[in-house]
């Protein structure tokens, strides 16, 4: 019989459950993306995988100006995933860990268009198509803790998103 704890969130007023060792929704969409990748970790370890997409013709530099750059970054983490949108001065930052939530600002309203980890790649198109933009995916920038990962991660950019 798995052990259940109810967490009231302040910020929102959902609730959210847990089950167990308490491993939230963030950690298992996280660990299925991981082995999506044919990437492994020790058990428990913690881990992150970061990637910068940008429409310019060259690498996306680990600095920009959300006032005048068109960005998406998505991390990846052992215990949460979510991304950031910036264009024409107006950002969305979305971070999924036992439920999808605003992180600092919302100004595109993605929050309540957030899909499962494995269809982030809907979102980043429709986003190209409404905003008429192209995110260099060949091009992206990829920082990993996982040794090893920027080939596989690189292919999961290029194919699915």
């Amino acid at each position: 019989m798995a052990t259940v704890s109810i967490d009231e969130r302040r910020k929102h007023g959902d609730i959210a459950a847990t089950y167990g060792k308490g491993r939230h929704a963030g950690a298992l969409a996280s660990s299925s993306w991981l082995a999506g990748r044919a990437l492994s970790v020790a058990p428990h370890a913690r881990w992150e995988v970061s990637i910068a997409l940008d429409v310019v013709g060259e690498k996306p530099s680990p600095t920009f100006t959300d006032a005048s750059d068109t960005r998406f970054h998505i991390a990846i983490a052992s215990n949460e995933w979510g991304f950031f949108f910036c264009h024409h001065s107006r950002i969305s930052w979305i971070r999924v860990t036992d439920l999808p939530f605003v992180h600092e600002r919302d100004d595109y309203g993605l929050l309540e268009r957030v899909p499962p980890l494995r269809d982030l790649g809907r979102l980043v198109q429709s986003l190209e198509e409404r905003y008429r933009i192209r995110f260099r995916r060949e091009l992206a920038s990829i920082r990993s803790t996982i040794p090893g990962a920027e080939e596989n991660v690189r292919i999961w950019v290029v194919a699915a998103l």
